[in-house]
């Protein structure tokens, strides 16, 4: 079974200091479906352009973060799952047959402050095994956050 490192990498746990020095230590790693979770989640959390080496990586569900998103499905979503998906694609070659749908919740209280909640549901099958694949991210918007 292959293994992968786990998103975000914590560097400062790579090395640790012994009597006779500092000593490089094996990150954690995790498997096939932890890891394109972790990557599914750092595409969405990433604003397209952000990424230096790759432009095009991320999602553009942060530029219409404080556009108002209307509850049911219509336009805005559709849009968005349009993007989330073509973005997943094109960066996350593990997957394939990707099916991404939205649900959007109505306004909730977060810290006193107003949110839509959002649940992105994200569906395919691993390249690598054949196995189904299924992600769910809960995100709140205007501002964007994480549950």
């Amino acid at each position: 079974m292959d293994e992968f490192y786990n998103i975000p990498v914590r560097f400062s746990r790579l090395w640790f200091e012994t009597g006779g020095g500092i000593v490089p230590k094996q990150l954690a790693k995790v498997g096939l479906q932890a890891s394109v979770k972790s990557h599914i989640r750092l595409i969405l959390m990433t604003r397209p352009g952000e990424y230096r080496y790759d432009r095009e990586f991320g999602c553009s569900i942060w530029d219409r973060d404080f556009e108002i998103i209307p509850e049911g499905k219509g336009n805005w979503a559709n849009e968005v799952e349009a993007s989330i998906q073509q973005s997943l694609k094109a960066h996350e070659k593990r997957l394939s047959e990707i099916k991404v749908s939205l649900k959007i919740s109505k306004n909730d209280e977060v810290n006193g402050r107003l949110k839509k909640v959002i649940e992105i549901h994200i569906g395919g099958k691993l390249n690598q095994t054949g196995e189904d694949f299924q992600h769910t991210e809960r995100m709140m918007l205007s501002p964007i956050s994480l549950e």
